[in-house]
């Protein structure tokens, strides 16, 4: 597992916290036929990064298996994709969107 940048500790901590409020409320709130699901992008190509050198973001590209950062049009796919009929029986779930990268 890598170690992730003191920088990105409250990211990260708040990143966890709605995975598992996404679940929370899912079990509470799927009786009443409401689905609640996440989707949890690696680092995409957003404000967010956009301060980091680009030989940091070809590192970190570099260790994805797909070789490159989440765009935009993944993360809205895939919020489409939940919004559809295609997800009527998720529940609960919160998609990573990573490229292949596996974390422990």
């Amino acid at each position: 597992m890598e170690a992730p940048s003191v920088d990105w500790l409250p990211y990260l901590t708040a990143k966890g916290a709605l995975m598992g409020l996404t679940r929370a409320l899912a079990f509470e709130l799927a009786p009443k036929g409401i689905r609640v699901n996440g989707v949890s992008p690696s680092k995409a190509d957003t404000d967010l990064v956009a301060d980091l050198p680009d030989r940091v973001k070809m590192v970190i590209a570099a260790k994805t298996p797909q070789r490159r950062l989440a765009t935009t049009d993944d993360i809205v796919r895939s919020i489409v994709f939940l919004a559809s009929e295609n997800s009527d029986f998720l529940c609960g779930e919160t998609i990573r969107l990573n490229g292949g990268q596996i974390k422990i």
